[in-house]
């Protein structure tokens, strides 16, 4: 799938984010043995701020897709700081981030698929329910 992002930019998009999250997440696992968590972002929906275009608003980045491991509000952390970076270094891919060593202990699902498609705040137990449906 391509999508026209300007002029003569393409990009490629994913047809199913939150698959590619897990399997991106699972290759990773077979080739280090470390269970990681992946955020999938747009940065082209970037340009559209505030919309709710995964079901609630999203700031500087959305992201579309995520293994089940990070919850939907800090799936929007991780985009916003890929965006900062990916800006302020250009030709940057993807971004690493860490989480802090006491959350990563404790967290669950880490790399575990999500269900299909898109990220979905309606989906999700941790959406702000008066975002959820404005469109």
């Amino acid at each position: 799938m391509m999508d026209h992002y300007q002029d003569d930019t393409w990009i490629l998009g994913i047809n199913n984010p939150n698959l590619f999250a897990h399997d991106f997440s699972s290759e990773v696992y077979k080739m280090t043995g470390a269970r990681v968590d992946v955020v999938v972002c747009d940065s082209g929906s970037g340009r559209d701020k505030g919309k709710a275009l995964i079901g609630c608003p999203t700031f500087m980045n959305t992201p579309v897709g995520a293994t089940r491991g990070v919850s939907l509000v800090h799936a929007q952390r991780c985009a916003v700081v890929a965006e900062v970076i990916g800006n302020a270094k250009e030709l940057t891919p993807f971004t690493v981030i860490a989480p802090e060593s006491w959350r990563s202990g404790s967290r669950e699902h880490v790399g575990e698929f999500r269900y299909d498609g898109y990220l979905d705040a309606t989906k999700e137990s941790d959406s702000l329910p008066m975002f959820v449906g404005r469109r």
